[in-house]
């Protein structure tokens, strides 16, 4: 079975995707090779700048050495890969220091703290932590516990990028504000790994049932249990992203996938993704793995999840989302669903809903308290009109110039794939 659909349009010349799927897959084809040998300068260039828009160099490098190929790219370019995987890995480290700074506060202060993506498997499933690009920390912590891990984290010398209220931050998102510290990055706490209030949430008390003790950096700590760290890697990519954080999010289902994912593993991720209604996110996620990256994906998994008349198109979809530049798709936002199949009163009440938010999504996005009264909540909903059409006016008119432009394409697979992940029948 195959996700692969009709031609598409795609904002990544055609020979850097190939070559650059070639280093990462699993096992490289014969036809992976030629698409390596048959790059020139200005296509060694182009593979280099891909995989660092893709946060994958190290990977990239690795791979590259592994497989005989770093002698073929211009000393200049491969010089260029090196000084890209040593500046992705001292930011890895970084993170990592601050990482046993927080585990070892954690510790002091009795605050469970379970380590998610790449703070998880950039050392137990990478095993290397050159070849996992970070850019910030994503710790779990129980919904109890979300103060004690705010204070502890700005003891340390973090800021909360917005104003921070954990009882309103619970209620809209599934971390709190970001927190920021120069010269280590970021940290996200979160309480949840779905956000709240939609159909596919979860109750996060389950992953602390079979959450897996370990040491990270010296500290102890936790991480998801296999099943659930594959099913949070594909949500995350699929129903948080749309496919837009990239390859990186592809590397870690193929990583996990091929570390310790059992029989009985992928049995739970089966019955865990119908349960919580997951099936089409994580089908599609797991489908791409497979297809692009040769991730080790068992071929009854697939089928047990393949949702009924499954359109190839959407995996071509969302395979353009992967290859699209992230500038591009904060663009569009979400004023892409105005680009699809969607009746004008159905594109009122888009717009609608776009502007008169949850009053408490409303005070977290402003940083006013939860408890704004009705005028000034008046208020805040004509700056939020105003925002949004000051924001928006660039794409649009985009949209009216470009037409069957891969823009315009983009935007429409955006729109189809929210609306068919939105859908949670099989």
């Amino acid at each position: 079975m195959s996700c692969e659909g009709p031609g598409r349009m795609s904002l990544t010349e055609p020979a850097t995707r190939r070559a650059l799927l070639a280093c990462l897959r699993v096992a490289p084809t014969e036809s992976d090779r030629r698409a390596i040998e048959a790059l020139d300068d200005d296509g060694w260039q182009r593979l280099v700048a891909e995989a660092r828009r893709q946060r994958v160099t190290g990977m990239v490098q690795h791979r590259l050495q592994a497989r005989g190929f770093a002698g073929r790219a211009p000393a200049a370019i491969a010089a260029a890969l090196d000084e890209a995987a040593r500046h992705a890995a001292k930011a890895t480290l970084i993170l990592h220091r601050e990482l046993a700074l927080v585990l070892a506060r954690a510790a002091s202060a009795n605050v469970s703290v379970l380590a998610l993506k790449g703070a998880h498997l950039a050392s137990t499933v990478y095993g290397n932590l050159a070849l996992r690009e970070m850019s910030d920390l994503d710790l779990l912590v129980p919904t109890g516990q979300l103060d004690a891990a705010a204070a502890l984290v700005q003891a340390l010398g973090y800021t909360p990028y917005k104003s921070l209220d954990v009882d309103t931050d619970r209620q809209v998102a599934q971390h709190l504000t970001t927190f920021v510290k120069r010269g280590a990055g970021a940290i996200e706490i979160h309480w949840t790994i779905t956000e709240p209030g939609h159909a596919h949430s979860i109750d996060p008390a389950e992953l602390w049932d079979r959450a897996v003790p370990m040491t990270l950096v010296g500290q102890r700590a936790k991480a998801l249990s296999p099943a659930d760290a594959i099913l949070h890697l594909c949500a995350h990519t699929s129903y948080n992203h749309l496919f837009g954080c990239g390859l990186r999010s592809l590397c870690d289902i193929m990583m996990v996938a091929g570390d310790s994912a059992g029989a009985a593993t992928w049995e739970a991720v089966a019955r865990r993704a119908g349960e919580w209604k997951w099936d089409r996110g994580v089908f599609l996620a797991l489908c791409l793995a497979r297809d692009l990256l040769d991730a080790q994906v068992p071929a009854h998994v697939l089928d047990r999840l393949r949702p009924d008349g499954f359109d190839a198109r959407l995996a071509a979809a969302a395979e353009d989302q992967l290859f699209a530049d992230p500038a591009e798709l904060r663009k569009l936002g979400a004023l892409s669903d105005l680009a699809g199949p969607r009746s004008m009163a159905g594109r009122l009440r888009h717009v609608s809903d776009r502007v008169f938010l949850d009053p408490a999504l409303l005070a977290s996005l402003y940083g006013r308290p939860a408890t704004i009264s009705r005028s000034e909540r008046l208020w805040w909903y004509a700056v939020r009109a105003s925002d949004l059409l000051r924001r928006a006016s660039p794409t649009a008119l985009r949209f009216w110039r470009e037409r069957d432009t891969p823009f315009v394409s983009i935007a429409q697979g955006q729109s189809r794939l929210r609306g068919w992940l939105a859908e949670t029948g099989r």
